[in-house]
């Protein structure tokens, strides 16, 4: 459903998703996130990357995935902002 064309499906679908992820799933519902921040439009990108930074900052297992995660992020924001990063 986070796929989907309609934006208003996409974002409730981003908030069950949201409330769905706890400290068993946040390791392949982020990376499910995470991937779909590269290829998602740009007016969704925003939320997108709040939801996820959320969910790392709250259920990080560890420290090195939190900053793998986090350093994934900002690089997809980065090329969102700049148009690519070096």
């Amino acid at each position: 459903m986070i796929h989907d064309l309609d934006a208003s499906i996409r974002k409730r679908a981003l908030e069950l998703v949201y409330l769905l992820v706890n400290e068993t799933n946040v390791k392949p519902l982020t990376k499910e996130l995470i991937d779909y921040l590269h290829v998602s439009d740009q007016d969704f990108k925003g939320d997108l990357t709040e939801k996820i930074c959320s969910i790392i900052e709250k259920l990080s297992p560890d420290k090195i995935w939190y900053i793998d995660q986090m350093l994934m992020v900002l690089s997809e924001v980065c090329i969102m902002v700049v148009g690519s990063c070096k």
